[in-house]
């Protein structure tokens, strides 16, 4: 089984954590989601890994095929932005986030 670490004590393939996702994605949903929107909700996540995860995390926002909202925190570098790209090519493909397909 493939394990990635990105922050301490998480594994995100383990059980409890994909549990915590689901709940998440099933309370989580907008009625519309605008690309307004995309930029407030990039900017609070960028403001809460800030305070969170202090190593730098990158964040996407795909609207439509379109990249709507972006951003590499220092500590960040290509790496991030190639991964982010297999993440969401592994989506498009198979209709399900990386890290269910453990």
């Amino acid at each position: 089984m493939f394990v990635e670490k990105k922050a301490p004590n998480i594994e995100y393939c383990d059980s409890e954590w994909l549990a915590i996702v689901r709940e998440q994605e099933e309370k989580l949903r907008f009625d519309s989601f605008t690309k307004t929107d995309a930029l407030k909700v990039g900017n609070l996540i960028c403001e809460r890994a800030e305070k969170e995860y202090p190593e730098g995390v990158s964040v996407k926002i795909i609207l439509a095929g379109i990249t709507v909202f972006f951003h590499m925190m220092e500590g960040t570098g290509t790496r991030n932005d190639w991964y982010m790209g297999c993440k969401y090519h592994t989506f498009l493909k198979t209709g399900k986030a990386r890290f269910y397909l453990c």
